[in-house]
């Protein structure tokens, strides 16, 4: 039922419309990830890049306190966001080659498998957020 409000707003308004098409362009993003990225991340291509990471919970943080430097971790943005676009990551290593041979690279080189998925979801937001600011939403 929320789904369908949620479409019916879509399809109400021209500039979600435009962003979702450009949304579906990408590997990984679903209709369910599109549906969310579209409701609750209104300013998606009005933005930088670092910011459009850092508004879906996706930018590192830093956890250091005097000489003591402990590992970074994602925090202070719209927490459903980063849910979704874990799940968009996980679909993306699996489906599009460069965002996988992106993930295996970080796992090899120490990464933990779940800093490299949010790397991968952050990759993802940053391209969704460059294409929507350049109404890029031709499939390559």
């Amino acid at each position: 039922m929320l789904e369908e409000m949620i479409d019916k707003l879509i399809k109400a308004d021209k500039e979600m419309q435009a962003k979702a098409r450009v949304l579906k362009s990408i590997v990984g993003v679903a209709l369910q990830t599109i549906r969310i990225l579209v409701a609750i991340m209104p300013e998606l291509g009005k933005m930088s890049g670092k910011q459009a990471a850092s508004l879906a919970d996706l930018a590192p943080r830093a956890n250091e306190s005097g000489a003591k430097a402990k590992y970074r971790f994602v925090k202070g943005g719209r927490p459903k966001s980063r849910q979704i676009m874990f799940m968009a990551a996980l679909s993306a290593t699996k489906h599009d080659e460069k965002l996988k041979l992106h993930y295996q690279k970080l796992v090899q080189n120490g990464k933990k498998p779940i800093v490299a998925i949010t790397a991968i979801a952050r990759k993802i937001i940053v391209i969704a957020n460059a294409k929507i600011r350049d109404n890029v939403y031709l499939i390559n």
